[in-house]
């Protein structure tokens, strides 16, 4: 049985982003949904998204929940509009697919975007150094991407972060670093930082995430992917266990190389040096249930 709550989708609303990857969708249950259409994306990039998903919502960190979307005959007919995109066929639509519920705000306004004035009054400012953290560690290629929306009546905001198939290299599940990687564009959001405790409790929750923890992320995945992926998803986990001991060398890549990014990080600190982790021997404990 998958973690992942399954919906059926009753109505398409739009696209999202370019291309016809992904869409918009109500569920029966009157949930909004991003769906990702399983025949238009490469095999191993669903599951990324999926399991760098979980691995957020594991430490607490705002990203929606991940979900399986059943689209059947019905959705195509109450929406005959879906016939008018040529590139894709009915076999395209009918089935199973990975998707996420779209973030719910208090009035229904959401936001891609926030002039630096408003970031400073974020209710979770905190969460884009988290997931700088996050992103370096899961090699989240390129920025980040935040939904803004009203926290209540007031006129504060909160983010949450989506479209996590970015990580562990897209279809690669490995790792491809690079000084940008996780680094949203609007530095405003990184003025507050100091040193490295304004990365904590999280920096020190990654460092010491525990192996049988980031093992559970990758069971029981939708659509048989934990069984059929069973190595490819073993050495993952071992290498984000070795990768821990990086985040801060992956930071102070960033912090030396993106001008700007830190403009109050004025001291610099020793960073430790990394340990060798030996993951095979423990992994094979943690399967066998010793």
């Amino acid at each position: 049985m998958s973690q992942d709550v399954s919906l059926k989708a009753i109505h398409h609303i739009r696209t999202m982003g370019r291309g016809l990857k992904s869409h918009l969708v109500l569920c029966e249950n009157g949930d909004l949904c991003v769906v990702r259409l399983r025949s238009t994306t490469q095999r191993s990039e669903p599951i990324a998204a999926v399991v760098a998903s979980r691995i957020a919502r594991t430490f607490g960190l705002p990203t929606p929940e991940c979900v399986v979307v059943k689209i059947g005959d019905s959705l195509l007919r109450e929406t005959p509009e879906l016939s008018k995109m040529r590139e894709l066929r009915r076999e395209d639509w009918i089935g199973d697919h990975s998707g996420t519920l779209y973030v719910r705000a208090h009035d229904g306004s959401l936001f891609d975007l926030l002039p630096d004035p408003y970031l400073d009054s974020l209710n979770n400012p905190e969460s884009f150094l988290h997931f700088l953290a996050l992103d370096k560690w899961c090699s989240h290629s390129g920025p980040p991407k935040p939904v803004f929306y009203r926290s209540g009546s007031g006129s504060q905001h909160s983010v949450e972060f989506v479209s996590r198939g970015g990580s562990l290299c897209g279809a690669g599940l490995g790792f491809r670093d690079h000084p940008l990687n996780g680094v949203y564009y609007q530095k405003a959001v990184y003025d507050r930082v100091t040193g490295w405790d304004s990365f904590d409790p999280i920096l020190s929750n990654l460092i010491l995430a525990s192996p049988d923890g980031l093992y559970r992320t990758t069971k029981d995945l939708p659509f048989g992917w934990s069984e059929e992926h069973r190595d490819e998803l073993d050495r993952l986990v071992e290498s984000l266990l070795v990768r821990r001991s990086r985040i801060r060398q992956l930071i102070t890549q960033s912090r030396d190389q993106v001008p700007g990014l830190f403009p109050s990080w004025t001291r610099r600190t020793f960073v430790p040096p990394q340990h060798r982790f030996e993951g095979s021997p423990l992994l094979r404990l943690i399967r066998s249930g010793k």
